[in-house]
């Protein structure tokens, strides 16, 4: 049985250690950190963003901070430390995403400043329907372009008032019919997704406000905003508003994908946020050797959802994708173990299939012709996947990269928790 070498005591996991034991006369490098324990970028660690980022701070609140600062994302309910937020190139293509100019307000009036905003100040607005009969009431972004072919996600986060219902809507001429999903903010809902809808889901922001999303494939080029609309029957948008009742609204997002990322700020113009790249050069690490056989664990928690591209949770590589140890959730939602030396694939280990958010704890080993890797999903109990008996161990690896791999192609779009690396007598 592995024996994990945590650093002076297992409670004192304050950051990365990166050491070089002697036990039982076997030398033990090793190099680790804890990012539920760790208050920004560790130690040894090469860390870049060229753009400004959000993320959820330990009061809940949306918080937003500069380029090459490393977010440590907390639970927005719990407040509890989660861990680092990678995630990869997205831009908001909503303009103004947070405030009512640019917006048309169809059969509808925003109420501004209404509550208090996921900011801290007190800017969240209320959509309110008019008096109109029969017909839809809703709040429209600002028309931008979209490419056929193309996968978007739209999404906005709200609080029940006087009304319960919402729904999104993606543009006819550009999505085709049926594009529409509605939800429910009491029971906090997916409750109807039209045959055109893609995918969709729902996250509890805190303070019983939502995150609604939806996402769709674009069937012709064009340019439309995001339809966010009021409902009293699930499936139905149009009825008769009292002229007061409706949702509280604190904005929204428009990006490429098929599942929400982190809010991106916008004003007149929409907003690129880069990837995250974080990555520990394995010249850090004391007494690491080329080629020898280790075993590793990283823990995270997954995106809410994936495109045809793989999501790297952890890649130690040189650089390329040559040579390359990769534990990874693949587009069809398994997690997988890949080795790659010399461009030719050595083990490949499919583990459990993880759709969703969910939290993930990977145990690796590598030995020569002895690759395999343990999966607990959620806290569950851990299984065992492998061994591949065939595999060779790539030389030549330089750095230890977190939540992707060297090229910043692969993003996990999620939080890490912590990772350990540790060579095996």
């Amino acid at each position: 049985m592995l024996q994990w070498i945590l650093g002076s005591t297992n409670t004192n996991l304050n950051g990365l250690y990166a050491e070089f034991r002697n036990r039982t006369g076997a030398n033990y490098p090793f190099v680790g950190a804890d990012g539920t324990q760790l208050n920004g970028a560790p130690p040894f660690s090469i860390f870049s963003r060229n753009t400004n980022a959000t993320f959820v701070n330990d009061e809940g609140l949306i918080e937003e901070v500069g380029a090459d600062v490393l977010r440590v994302q907390y639970n927005p309910v719990t407040l509890e430390q989660l861990g680092w937020l990678i995630e990869g190139q997205r831009a908001d293509l909503i303009t103004y995403n947070a405030a009512n100019t640019d917006w048309s307000k169809v059969r509808c009036t925003v109420t501004e400043n209404y509550a208090p905003d996921l900011f801290g100040g007190n800017t969240a607005q209320k959509i309110v329907e008019d008096t109109s009969s029969s017909t839809s009431h809703y709040y429209q972004s600002k028309s931008f372009a979209h490419t056929s072919g193309q996968k978007y996600c739209y999404w906005g986060v709200f609080e029940a008032d006087d009304r319960s219902k919402v729904w999104i809507d993606f543009s006819d001429t550009i999505f085709g019919s049926a594009s529409t999903c509605y939800f429910d903010l009491i029971t906090g809902a997916v409750t109807s997704q039209f045959s055109g809808i893609d995918a969709a889901g729902v996250i509890l922001m805190g303070n019983n406000r939502y995150l609604c999303w939806a996402t769709d494939t674009a069937t012709s080029s064009g340019t439309a905003g995001a339809v966010f609309g009021l409902a009293v029957t699930d499936g139905v948008s149009g009825y008769t508003g009292n002229g007061t009742a409706g949702v509280i609204f604190y904005g929204a997002q428009a990006e490429i994908g098929t599942f929400p990322s982190s809010l991106i700020v916008t004003g007149a113009t929409s907003v690129i946020r880069d990837a995250d790249e974080l990555k520990i050069p394995l010249s850090s690490v004391a007494g690491w050797q080329d080629g020898v056989s280790f075993s590793a664990r990283y823990k995270g928690i997954s995106a809410p959802g994936i495109g045809s591209s793989p999501q790297y949770l952890a890649t130690i590589d040189d650089g390329t994708t040559s040579n390359v140890i990769a534990v990874y959730r693949g587009a069809d939602n398994y997690i997988y173990l890949n080795v790659v030396d010399g461009g030719v694939t050595q083990a490949t280990v499919q583990g459990p299939q993880v759709i969703g958010s969910h939290t993930v704890d990977v145990e690796i080993t590598v030995i020569e012709d002895d690759i395999s890797m343990s999966v607990s999903v959620d806290d569950g109990a851990a299984v065992t996947y492998g061994p591949d008996t065939s595999g060779t161990i790539p030389t030549g690896l330089t750095d230890l990269v977190i939540g992707n791999r060297s090229d910043m192609a692969r993003a996990w779009f999620g939080v890490v928790s912590s990772y350990q690396i540790k060579a095996l007598p």
